[in-house]
């Protein structure tokens, strides 16, 4: 194995060992004396394992500590290209409700799981930047709805919703996937390839993606790794993406040096659609604003803001044979509510009214998962943002739980009669 001294470890002092190698951002720390330490310094450049345990006594010696720099991310693997490949991470002690990592979630006896992905990305903006703190600021906010498990059943608890007064989501899991690696000097299409493994990862487990962003440029690679994991099971439905946003995202999407179309949060749905055979609708709602001219697309249905009451009328614009994408824009809410966000714009919906939208469109159709991305960090301490975002993420698990356990009722009920 190919591996390269990690350039995120901090050295600090340790009474017992003499020192402490930690790397913060995967919450990890390895006990070792000044010796050990300078073994390090032999994978300043990728090195195989094998090889400087065969040619370095010191190194031959140490080998289980060696082993154990792997395990805790001191060292990490590279790529073909010699390129350090970074794990996702996440604070162990900073998660979204609370919830265990991934892995141990798939331990617990539970219906279904839903696994929040952070994305800290906000270098395609246009407007003010911060978005890259949108999955902290939706974990810190989720802190008061403590995800729990019945000690003896070992399954989750569920909340009680006091807004509607009825218990929810019990025998449901969440677990926290961590978040995309994205340091500076990382290569963009890097960082994108990131995402996508991560998201592809997840839904292979069977978990249902809750993506923050991030500006809304993640959505096209999110979107990747969902395609990946279901044409791996060979699921080739078709997906409508039901897109909340003040703006249509469908700016020009040049190519650019290589060929490629160049990304960008305003431009996201126009490369979507160029580049995602699989997206064969994308229903916007939520849309306001003065423009010079018209995007105008025959794979996009568009309802603006004063085209809402119908609530049907969206509804049937969703194929019944897709599967749904849900993308939410937090500048789809009237800034006086949600005001850390990059590109505001005045009148857009209540919190309630897309609370209400997403109820009621995702306990219709068939979901695959959600993203809620321009979510930026809070511009003070009674900034309501985050927890909006993060309400909209447990209403879509709340609708498409009901939804599915209304389903199996009936088929039950089917299979009695007959």
């Amino acid at each position: 194995m190919r591996v390269v001294r990690n350039p995120l470890i901090d050295i600090l002092p340790d009474v017992a060992h003499g020192l402490r190698l930690k790397v913060a951002a995967f919450g990890t720390a390895v006990n070792c004396t000044p010796l050990q330490s300078s073994l390090l310094e032999l994978f300043a450049s990728p090195a195989d394992l094998d090889e400087v345990c065969a040619t370095q006594p010191r190194a031959r010696s140490a080998r289980p500590f060696l082993e154990q720099c792997i395990a805790e991310h001191l060292l990490v693997p590279v790529d073909a290209a010699d390129q350090a490949v970074l794990p996702d991470a996440c604070r162990p002690d900073h998660t979204f409700l609370g919830a265990p990592s991934l892995a141990a979630a798939a331990t617990l006896e539970s219906d279904l799981t839903f696994a929040f992905i952070g994305i800290p990305w906000d270098r395609d903006v246009s407007g003010r930047g911060g978005a890259r703190f949108g999955p902290s600021a939706v974990r810190a906010a989720s802190a008061a709805w403590p995800f729990g498990l019945d000690p003896l059943t070992r399954r989750p608890v569920g909340f009680f919703d006091a807004a509607i007064q009825e218990h929810v989501l019990d025998g449901v899991a969440f677990a926290d996937a961590g978040d995309v690696l994205s340091m500076p000097g990382d290569a963009t299409d890097v960082v994108r390839a990131r995402m996508s493994s991560l998201v592809r990862r997840v839904v292979e487990t069977g978990a249902i993606p809750l993506v923050v962003g991030g500006d809304h440029s993640i959505t096209r690679p999110v979107l990747s790794g969902v395609i990946d994991a279901l044409r791996a099971h060979d699921n080739h439905d078709p997906i409508c993406i039901v897109h909340f946003d003040a703006h249509t995202d469908l700016g020009d999407a040049s190519t650019d040096g290589q060929g490629r179309l160049s990304l960008h949060h305003g431009n996201v749905m126009s490369v979507i659609l160029e580049e995602c055979s699989r997206v064969q609708s994308i229903v916007q709602i939520g849309l306001r604003g003065l423009g010079r001219s018209h995007d105008d697309n025959d794979r996009v249905t568009a309802f603006g803001m004063e085209q809402l009451d119908d609530v049907e009328a969206i509804l049937e614009a969703i194929p019944e044979d897709a599967a749904c994408w849900f993308s939410v824009d937090i500048d789809v809410v009237d800034p006086a509510h949600a005001p850390s966000t990059g590109t505001p714009v005045a009148g857009g919906l209540m919190p309630r009214e897309l609370w209400k939208l997403i109820d009621h469109i995702a306990g219709q159709r068939v979901c695959l998962g959600m993203d809620v991305v321009e979510v930026a960090e809070p511009l003070s301490p009674h900034d309501g943002t985050a927890t909006i975002a993060a309400t909209c993420l447990m209403r879509f698990c709340r609708a498409m739980v009901e939804a599915e356990r209304a389903a199996g009722e009936d088929d039950d009920l089917a299979t009695a009669d007959e």
